[in-house]
């Protein structure tokens, strides 16, 4: 009969221990998401403004060659 108790006892450490773990793991899941989330934010805003500068680098070379062509 004792070690009915005991068993029991065992088991229900077990599930808390089982239920922390789970608990702990859906939160640093819930962390991931959000940093994340963020990585693609910056890495759209990157992007954006990549091409931004490659569109001022082309007017430059548009203009530079404009300028060019009414020089000579």
């Amino acid at each position: 009969m004792k070690d009915d108790g005991t068993d029991a006892a065992k088991l229900v450490q077990a599930l808390e221990s089982e239920k922390l773990g789970a608990s702990r793991a859906v939160s640093q899941n819930q962390q991931l998401k959000e940093q994340l989330t963020e990585m693609e934010n910056a890495f759209v805003t990157l992007v954006s403004d990549v091409v931004i500068y490659i569109d001022l680098i082309l007017i430059y070379f548009d203009f530079k060659k404009f300028i060019f062509l009414f020089i000579t």
